[in-house]
């Protein structure tokens, strides 16, 4: 009975080994930078839009051990990256990368970093303009 298994077992053994060798294509030979490259560059005229928000809000602190109720804080940090094709052979992508933050005091609700108003309590910016290239 053992042996009807190692049999079994060897079969399956050598289908997978066989499968594996089948679905190599030696004659496919492919670039450092495609093989290394996480992601495709765009062709020329495509474009890639990114947007991303990050709100941090806190109302406790710890100064020297002890915990504390205070008045809400708020931090916002958005990005936007633009990136268009330049070339058609994917060989280039030019974009901008544009940071800004806002951030508010004083109690002041989670949302309003989103505000345009201008006070005491808030802060708002662009922080950095980037250009960059793929």
């Amino acid at each position: 009975m053992e042996n009807k298994y190692l049999k079994i077992a060897v079969v399956v053994l050598f289908a997978i080994r066989f499968n594996s060798f089948a679905q190599e294509d030696a004659a496919v030979r492919r670039s450092n930078i495609q093989t290394y490259t996480p992601s495709v560059l765009l062709t020329k005229g495509q474009w890639d839009i990114k947007f991303f928000n990050n709100l941090y809000t806190e109302t406790k602190a710890t100064f020297d051990g002890i915990e504390a109720d205070k008045p809400r804080e708020n931090y916002l940090t958005s990005t936007l990256e633009i990136f268009t094709g330049v070339s058609d052979s994917r060989r280039f992508n030019l974009g901008v990368i544009v940071e800004v933050r806002s951030n508010t005091i004083a109690g002041k609700d989670a949302f309003s970093v989103f505000n345009l108003g201008t006070d005491n309590f808030s802060r708002k910016g662009i922080t950095s303009i980037a250009p960059s290239i793929k």
